[in-house]
């Protein structure tokens, strides 16, 4: 089975425009499973969406339990091996998909991996508690001296790939 058949997509909403999850959604590989969380009692743009993308799962959660709990919400109704939270304004370039299964395969004892945003040259996705070791992780990224994956203490939650086969399932459910 192919890796990205093992991935479910989970994307967070909370009265997002239309035009913002199309983007993010048509930015995903129809290879993945994909479930759009609605932080609310409805989601207006439902009937679209399951129009253009009827495989898509879609839950409103009832009310906002905020960033950690609606992804939370998201995950508890994951069954693959992995999961790839995004906030809904992420549009994947075009050969993360090609390549994810690639890293998966290499890098297989991960519990999360974060991703960098290509649009903005200062953000900087992961880092450490330590200011002093975090400047330095920031230089070294920003000027592309980190040829591969790093070991970080921490990632930004806009975009993440989770490995739930090494979460426990208790912190999200």
């Amino acid at each position: 089975m192919s890796e990205l058949k093992k991935i479910t997509a989970i994307i967070l909403t909370y009265k997002t425009p239309k035009d913002i999850i199309l983007g993010c959604i048509k930015s995903l590989s129809r290879e993945i499973r994909i479930i759009v969380v609605e932080n609310s009692k409805n989601f207006e743009h439902q009937k679209l969406i399951k129009k253009k993308f009827p495989k898509i799962k879609i839950f409103c959660t009832g009310k906002n339990l905020g960033y950690g709990m609606g992804n939370n919400f998201g995950l508890s109704k994951t069954k693959t091996d992995y999961a790839l939270i995004l906030n809904p304004d992420v549009v994947c370039e075009k050969n993360f998909f090609k390549n994810l299964p690639k890293v998966i395969r290499e890098i297989k004892n991960f519990d999360i991996i974060g991703c960098q945003y290509l649009k903005d040259k200062v953000f900087v996705p992961a880092g450490f508690f330590n200011p002093k070791k975090n400047d330095e992780f920031k230089k070294e990224f920003l000027n592309n001296k980190i040829e591969k994956l790093a070991k970080v203490e921490w990632v930004t939650g806009c975009s993440m790939l989770l490995n739930l086969k090494k979460l426990d399932k208790k912190i999200y459910i």
